[in-house]
C-alpha cells in the first residue's frame, strides 16, 4: 500500500483546460528519483520530482509559485527513510 498526502495549493495552476488545486503526492520510486537526480539545476530537480509524485505534467509542476512547490518538496522528502548513522559504532557510556 502506497502513502500518499494532500496539499491544496495556496494558487492554483492552469494547464490547458484542466486546473490544478490540489496535489495528491506519493513517494517516488527508484527509477524516479535517478531521473530527478540526473537535472543540473535544482529549480528542475524539484518540478520533475513534483510531477512525478503528484503525476502531473511537468509543465504544471513548473508553474507551481515558490511557497507551494516548497511545501510539495517537503511532503515528498518527508517519505524518505532517516539517513543511516555513520561514524563511531563504539557503544555510546
Amino acid at each position: 500500500m502506497t502513502e500518499e498526502k494532500s496539499l491544496t495549493l495556496k494558487k492554483p495552476v492552469k494547464v490547458g483546460e484542466q486546473v490544478i488545486d490540489q496535489l495528491t503526492l506519493k513517494e517516488l520510486t527508484l527509477a524516479e528519483t535517478g531521473k530527478v537526480n540526473k537535472q543540473a539545476d535544482t529549480f528542475d530537480k524539484l518540478a520533475l520530482m513534483i510531477s512525478f509524485s503528484a503525476g502531473i505534467p511537468l509543465l504544471a509542476a513548473q508553474q507551481l509559485c515558490m511557497s507551494d512547490a516548497q511545501a510539495a518538496g517537503d511532503i515528498i522528502t518527508s517519505f524518505l527513510p532517516d539517513s543511516p548513522q555513520t561514524g563511531d559504532s563504539s557503544p555510546q557510556t
